[in-house]
């Protein structure tokens, strides 16, 4: 198991499961949770009884889901969260949640990027929400996708500034990132530079007989021929 695997151990919000948040509370703490039957409680006023019958039922999985992950059982909750996903409407916050359970089931599987697809999905339907940025972040980089995983680190920062995971990270993977961006630009120009050379081999030249000179009075650059 990695340093960032362990983590999720030492910093438990980042893969604890949890009900479903109302949409005013995704934005202020990744902590904050709130019981299914409190948070539905406005809209299912104006579900039918048939849609309300099927969340109940997908509630009910997640319930015993929940159950089966606290004891470790992580296969036997991702089956109940499962069902619960394919049952849920496709843009209920509720599956949402589904979604960032089961990838809280794959990264205790430590399989990144199943862990990565779910909480994706989970951001389709509600972009704001904090856990599924957490867990994303945390299988990008066991993934080695840093700019991403950095990426998703700040809009954490964005929605909870005080969210002191998301600022580790933030410090941690910046200049990281910006290391692994620079060599990449060295190393693109270095090609390039190999095939100007390569090119202009053939007529006895290479790109060392041209100099970009700055003019200081306009700052543009010209490009003078040097025959060595």
């Amino acid at each position: 198991m990695t340093s960032i695997a362990a983590d999720l151990f030492m910093h438990p919000q980042s893969c604890v499961i949890e009900e479903i948040v109302d949409e005013q509370d995704t934005s202020t703490s990744s902590s904050e949770q709130e019981s299914a039957s409190s948070s539905s409680s406005g809209s299912e006023e104006q579900l039918d009884p048939q849609l309300q019958q099927l969340i109940a039922e997908c509630e009910r999985l997640k319930q015993e889901g929940n159950a089966l992950y606290a004891q470790g059982e992580y296969d036997g909750a991702l089956q109940l969260y499962w069902q619960a996903i394919d049952q849920a409407p496709e843009d209920a916050q509720e599956r949402a949640v589904y979604l960032c359970n089961a990838a809280a089931c794959y990264l205790k599987k430590q399989d990144w990027q199943l862990a990565c697809e779910q909480c994706s999905a989970a951001l389709k339907i509600n972009g704001s929400y904090l856990k599924a940025l957490v867990r994303r972040a945390t299988a990008l980089q066991e993934l080695d996708d840093l700019e991403h995983a950095l990426a998703d680190a700040q809009k954490v920062v964005e929605l909870d500034p005080g969210n002191a995971w998301a600022v580790k990270t933030v410090t941690k993977l910046t200049p990281e990132v910006q290391a692994r961006q620079e060599k990449l630009k060295e190393e693109m120009l270095g090609k390039l530079k190999d095939l100007g050379n390569s090119l202009l081999g053939k007529f006895g030249l290479s790109l060392d007989n041209f100099k970009a000179e700055q003019d200081p009075a306009t700052g543009g650059y010209s490009i003078k021929f040097n025959q060595s």
